[in-house]
Protein backbone atom coordinates (compact mmCIF):
# COMPACT_ATOMS: atom_id res chain seq x y z
CA UNK A 1 0.00 0.00 0.00
CA UNK A 2 1.12 3.42 -0.82
CA UNK A 3 1.11 5.90 2.26
CA UNK A 4 2.08 9.59 1.84
CA UNK A 5 1.80 11.76 4.84
CA UNK A 6 0.79 15.12 4.73
CA UNK A 7 -0.79 17.92 6.30
CA UNK A 8 -2.63 19.26 3.12
CA UNK A 9 -5.02 17.30 3.17
CA UNK A 10 -8.06 16.92 5.82
CA UNK A 11 -7.05 14.46 8.71
CA UNK A 12 -9.47 11.70 8.97
CA UNK A 13 -10.49 12.73 13.06
CA UNK A 14 -11.09 16.21 12.23
CA UNK A 15 -13.17 18.15 14.84
CA UNK A 16 -16.99 18.07 13.61
CA UNK A 17 -16.58 15.24 10.81
CA UNK A 18 -18.46 12.95 13.06
CA UNK A 19 -22.30 12.79 11.87
CA UNK A 20 -22.31 15.01 9.33
CA UNK A 21 -22.37 12.39 6.51
CA UNK A 22 -25.61 12.61 4.06
CA UNK A 23 -28.68 10.69 6.08
CA UNK A 24 -29.95 7.60 3.85
CA UNK A 25 -32.93 9.18 2.54
CA UNK A 26 -31.08 11.71 0.81
CA UNK A 27 -28.65 9.21 -0.52
CA UNK A 28 -31.51 7.43 -1.81
CA UNK A 29 -33.47 10.32 -3.25
CA UNK A 30 -30.02 11.37 -5.25
CA UNK A 31 -29.94 7.64 -6.69
CA UNK A 32 -33.57 7.76 -7.68
CA UNK A 33 -32.95 11.41 -9.54
CA UNK A 34 -29.99 9.27 -11.15
CA UNK A 35 -31.59 6.53 -12.26
CA UNK A 36 -34.50 8.72 -13.89
CA UNK A 37 -32.59 10.81 -16.11
CA UNK A 38 -30.50 8.23 -17.10
CA UNK A 39 -33.67 6.20 -17.98
CA UNK A 40 -34.97 9.22 -19.41
CA UNK A 41 -31.53 9.97 -21.43
CA UNK A 42 -31.30 6.28 -22.73
CA UNK A 43 -34.81 6.05 -23.73
CA UNK A 44 -35.04 9.05 -25.57
CA UNK A 45 -32.11 8.28 -27.63
CA UNK A 46 -33.36 4.84 -28.15
CA UNK A 47 -36.86 6.31 -29.62
CA UNK A 48 -34.83 8.53 -31.46
CA UNK A 49 -32.00 7.26 -33.55
CA UNK A 50 -33.03 3.41 -33.47
CA UNK A 51 -36.85 3.61 -33.69
CA UNK A 52 -37.25 7.48 -35.81
CA UNK A 53 -39.69 8.88 -33.16
CA UNK A 54 -40.04 12.58 -32.85
CA UNK A 55 -41.66 14.92 -30.95
CA UNK A 56 -43.54 13.71 -27.36
CA UNK A 57 -43.24 10.16 -29.27
CA UNK A 58 -39.51 10.14 -27.97
CA UNK A 59 -40.77 10.02 -24.46
CA UNK A 60 -39.90 6.28 -23.21
CA UNK A 61 -43.61 4.51 -22.35
CA UNK A 62 -45.50 7.68 -23.25
CA UNK A 63 -48.88 6.08 -22.43
CA UNK A 64 -47.95 4.87 -18.61
CA UNK A 65 -46.34 8.72 -18.29
CA UNK A 66 -49.52 9.61 -19.06
CA UNK A 67 -51.40 7.71 -16.89
CA UNK A 68 -49.89 8.42 -14.08
CA UNK A 69 -50.29 12.24 -15.04
CA UNK A 70 -54.30 11.32 -15.13
CA UNK A 71 -53.94 9.37 -11.55
CA UNK A 72 -52.28 12.04 -10.01
CA UNK A 73 -54.66 14.66 -11.06
CA UNK A 74 -57.93 12.78 -10.39
CA UNK A 75 -56.39 12.34 -6.56
CA UNK A 76 -55.42 16.25 -6.69
CA UNK A 77 -58.96 16.65 -7.70
CA UNK A 78 -60.36 14.14 -5.36
CA UNK A 79 -58.37 15.66 -2.75
CA UNK A 80 -59.38 19.24 -3.22
CA UNK A 81 -63.49 17.89 -3.32
CA UNK A 82 -64.08 18.75 -7.35
CA UNK A 83 -63.57 15.14 -8.29
CA UNK A 84 -66.92 12.64 -8.60
CA UNK A 85 -65.89 10.56 -5.05
CA UNK A 86 -68.52 10.33 -2.35
CA UNK A 87 -68.43 12.42 0.86
CA UNK A 88 -66.00 15.42 -0.90
CA UNK A 89 -66.80 18.84 0.14
CA UNK A 90 -66.89 20.86 -3.21
CA UNK A 91 -64.97 24.39 -2.95
CA UNK A 92 -68.37 25.99 -4.52
CA UNK A 93 -70.26 25.15 -1.71
CA UNK A 94 -68.31 26.65 1.03
CA UNK A 95 -67.70 30.65 1.73
CA UNK A 96 -66.48 32.67 4.37
CA UNK A 97 -68.47 35.91 6.04
CA UNK A 98 -66.76 38.13 8.43
CA UNK A 99 -64.18 35.40 9.16
CA UNK A 100 -66.83 32.45 9.99
CA UNK A 101 -66.89 29.48 7.28
CA UNK A 102 -70.35 28.99 6.04
CA UNK A 103 -71.26 25.84 3.86
CA UNK A 104 -74.12 25.96 1.60
CA UNK A 105 -75.89 22.67 2.00
CA UNK A 106 -78.85 23.71 -0.68
CA UNK A 107 -77.93 20.27 -3.11
CA UNK A 108 -80.43 17.78 -1.40
CA UNK A 109 -81.53 17.20 -5.01
CA UNK A 110 -78.58 15.42 -5.01
CA UNK A 111 -78.99 12.74 -2.54
CA UNK A 112 -80.27 8.89 -3.39
CA UNK A 113 -83.29 8.17 -1.63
Amino acid sequence: MFEWPTSLVCPANAKGSVGKGMSVFKLLLIELVVIVVVYFILGVGYRRYVVGARGYEQIPNLAFWKSCKEGMQATVDKCRGQGSGIGGVRSDNITTTGGALNINNDDDERLIM
